[in-house]
């Protein structure tokens, strides 16, 4: 066993893992997940991956997915090289095709080039940033990292040091209106995305929807009795028509 795969197997500290399960449920985070994996599942985002697979010489179901696999994978010929490079600069237009800042959606979207798979909430993407001004200040990051934040979070709230959690949710409460005024005027200078359209639906959810959806060419009474047994709920078939349906739009407007 390797040096990395040691480490991989040394369990993570609780504090880290709590943090992150925190961070990973806030309901703008939610939102755009489910707005990134919604994309994923349109026909024009499949056909982005189907050419770069077949460009970058990437089978064409991926790779296989093993527990110490990187992102790139080791097999992949054009690891560390202008390729890859090359690589990350057309994952990085498509996030700005779809409104998605490059720096946290990138490695979701590799993931599924390489691997066929996502993994859920893989990223600490949000549809709020917390920076330390003084610090970027001080520390620039690269002008394309700075125009994708200037992109995405336009908006910005000053905290001081001293300010409690009320005082802040009280802030963001009674500045509502103002906040609410500019997000107005940096929506109408932007692409329409449709992020606002989507909503911070349950995984379960989305996971027996697109289930539904995936049995569609069954008869209701059939895909009724699966979901029943699959995920333990009874929907009638006015329900699983109306999900069909739904979902069947959704892919076309995402």
């Amino acid at each position: 066993m390797t040096e990395q795969e040691k480490s991989e197997d040394e369990p993570r500290d609780p504090r880290w893992n709590k943090l992150f399960d925190n961070m990973t449920k806030t309901q703008g985070y939610k939102k755009l997940w489910n707005y990134f994996i919604q994309i994923t599942e349109t026909k024009p985002f499949k056909e982005k991956i189907a050419r770069l697979r077949e460009k970058y010489n990437i089978p064409v179901s991926g790779f296989k997915l093993t527990k110490h696999t990187w992102i790139p994978p080791e097999e992949w010929q054009h690891k560390h090289t202008e390729v890859e490079r090359q690589l990350n600069d057309e994952i990085e237009k498509i996030c700005e095709e779809y409104g998605l800042h490059f720096l946290y959606w990138t490695d979701s979207i590799k993931e599924l080039l390489f691997f066929n798979k996502v993994e859920p909430y893989s990223n600490e993407g949000d549809m709020c940033l917390f920076v330390d001004l003084k610090v970027e200040r001080e520390e620039p990051f690269l002008k394309e990292i700075q125009d994708a934040d200037d992109v995405a979070f336009p908006i910005a709230i000053r905290i001081s040091p001293y300010a409690s959690q009320r005082d802040i949710v009280d802030f963001v409460k009674k500045r509502a209106f103002q906040i609410s005024q500019w997000q107005e005027h940096y929506l109408k200078q932007s692409a329409d995305f449709g992020i606002n359209k989507v909503k911070s639906r349950k995984e379960k959810t989305r996971e027996r929807n697109t289930f539904i959806y995936e049995n569609r060419h069954k008869f209701p009474k059939i895909i009724s009795g699966l979901v029943a047994e699959k995920f333990h709920e009874f929907l009638d078939y006015a329900y699983i028509s109306k999900i069909i349906r739904m979902e069947k739009k959704r892919r076309k407007e995402v």
